[in-house]
């Protein structure tokens, strides 16, 4: 059986689209269960018109609790977390069935996932990749060196309960830390099929805090330098400054330009600087110090 949690807060505008896709799979082995932490704009009455749902809803520590919540509560031996504002796709669940099957060792399987905007319009793909379990912590190289795309992640329960839930104090990177436990211990399969769609809308939560996920996907990366070896790790240390100081640099520009973040320009470029003092010799980084202090604090 695959079990499937959906942890969710206040998303009536969403969540059937979510429900009614995992409803829809054409693979009968498997249970949904709903996480939610208090929702107040009609999304229970939502999950009351589904019976086939397993649901809660009481207050939670964020969403990795409810996760763990969700997991703990399932009795399926694959599980995967769906949001209530992403969607599976036809087939999804038996494909990821077939897939473990005919490789009982791999305790992961991955797929791509389309890219959705607010109206459910598909944007782009992310396409599944994992040559290496090193490569996961050069994050900065995602959709390049390799890509996980959430949505489309499906782990055995004996490999999860092995590596423990994930972690609470994570709120951003908590699903890449997930994957380096994983990546530890078992072999990813990655299936060339899309198995799910991922909403990226610019209130979401991963598109406002680019920010402090990137800085917090760098802490978490730090902890997991064992995967490679030891000579490598100091090249790798520096490569990794440079790298995201370089991406906090961009996204110090998006926000003098697009506004879409939840931090200002100056402190994205001054945490860049204490990366990677080097980035002092970049005219982007004196034309982007210059553009944010002729911003006007009523803009």
């Amino acid at each position: 059986m695959i079990s499937v949690i959906t942890p969710t807060l206040n998303q009536a505008d969403t969540i059937t689209e979510t429900i009614e896709s995992v409803a829809a799979q054409d693979y009968p082995h498997f249970e949904h269960i709903v996480v939610d932490g208090g929702s107040t704009d009609g999304a229970l009455e939502i999950l009351g018109q589904y019976p086939h749902l397993r649901w809660i809803s009481e207050p939670d520590r964020g969403q990795s609790d409810a996760i763990n919540k969700g997991i703990a509560m399932s009795s399926g031996d694959v599980v995967a977390y769906l949001n209530s504002d992403d969607v599976y796709r036809p087939g999804a669940l038996q494909i990821v069935a077939e897939a473990f099957a005919a490789r009982p060792a791999c305790g992961v399987v991955i797929g791509d996932c389309e890219i959705l905007d607010a109206d459910s319009q598909v944007q782009g793909l992310y396409k599944a990749r994992l040559e290496r379990r090193e490569d996961l912590l050069r994050y900065w190289e995602w959709g390049t060196g390799f890509c996980i795309p959430q949505p489309a992640v499906f782990v055995r329960r004996e490999l999860f309960e092995q590596v423990g839930g994930f972690r609470e104090h994570l709120h951003l990177a908590m699903d890449y830390e997930m994957w380096l436990r994983l990546a530890a211990r078992t072999e990813f399969r990655v299936v060339s099929k899309t198995l799910a769609g991922f909403r990226v809308a610019p209130n979401t939560k991963t598109r406002r805090q680019r920010y402090a996920m990137t800085l917090e996907a760098y802490r978490v990366s730090r902890g997991f330098t064992h995967l490679v070896p030891w000579e490598q790790r100091f090249g790798l240390g520096i490569e990794a400054h440079r790298q995201i100081a370089g991406h906090l640099l961009t996204l110090a520009e998006e926000e003098l330009s697009e506004r879409t973040l939840d931090r200002p320009a100056s402190q994205i470029l001054l945490r860049a600087i204490g990366l990677w003092p080097l980035l002092c010799g970049s005219p982007r980084v004196w034309r982007a110090l210059g553009r944010s202090l002729l911003r006007s604090p009523a803009a």
